[in-house]
């Protein structure tokens, strides 16, 4: 269940006023600011943003930022040349979103 919704701007807006910004989030707003939003492998977009709590498989909870199409599909970031094939982590080239049934389904392929 969604806390809070909002739209990429707004999540633009709230990450300027925190003092620090966790990767993910950067990761995010990298790709907003390069209006780069559409899934390479369904053709999905990328709609709003859900403030959210979220409960792991140890039983903790925490609250994240989850990034949704207009049909409500998850949608994560994917690095192009994954982490464990040495890809970059924050280069915006080597990011893009990907809805979560895909990226898992890629896992480390190029």
């Amino acid at each position: 269940m969604a806390i809070l919704t909002l739209a990429q701007q707004d999540f633009v807006d709230v990450c300027a006023g925190l003092d620090t910004v966790s990767k993910r989030k950067q990761q995010w707003l990298s790709l907003i600011a390069a209006d780069k939003l559409t899934c390479s492998a369904t053709g999905i977009k990328v709609d709003h943003v859900e403030y959210q709590l979220n409960k792991h498989w140890n039983g903790r909870s925490s609250y994240h930022y989850n990034f949704y199409s207009l049909g409500g599909d998850f949608m994560t970031v994917d690095h192009i040349i994954p982490k464990s094939r040495g890809g970059s982590v924050m280069d915006i080239d080597n990011l893009q979103p990907m809805r979560d049934r895909e990226n898992f389904a890629k896992g480390s392929k190029i």
